[in-house]
């Protein structure tokens, strides 16, 4: 067995930009101009989002979305928040660099998968709203 990343980064290397380009091209070019490396996504995709996504009922309706799915899953769920209407306009309007557009896209996961809904019984609840943001990117 593996002891390092070495495999899930080939395979990241191989696959990320291919389906951000057919997903969406201009943050597709925007990224490799900036020189992102694929790896970016990497923590996302290791932990399943629980390194960037603190609530945790959020972290657990993630969970059983990614138990439940496709094993590409986590990696569909990055590149959908990454090409989010209001995701792709916080990173095209960042300066473009590696070191800036990396720390805008680290930033994601906690800012746009979540929302903050009122229940019936009027107490805040939290509503992944991944599918959505799936949706937004086919």
């Amino acid at each position: 067995s593996q002891r390092d990343f070495s495999l899930l980064t080939s395979l990241l290397k191989l696959v990320f930009y291919p389906l951000l380009q057919a997903v969406d091209e201009e943050i597709h070019e925007y990224l490799r101009e900036s020189d992102i490396e694929p790896t970016v996504v990497l923590p996302w995709i290791i932990s399943w989002f629980s390194i960037s996504v603190t609530e945790e009922e959020a972290i657990s309706r993630l969970f059983d979305m990614f138990f439940a799915s496709h094993p590409l899953m986590p990696l569909y769920t990055a590149i959908a928040m990454i090409v989010q209407s209001q995701s792709r306009l916080v990173i095209l309007r960042s300066d473009c660099g590696a070191g800036n557009v990396k720390t805008v896209i680290r930033g994601l996961p906690s800012s746009v998968c979540l929302e903050r809904k009122k229940s019936n019984n009027g107490k805040n609840k939290i509503e992944i709203t991944c599918q959505s943001l799936i949706d937004d990117s086919l």
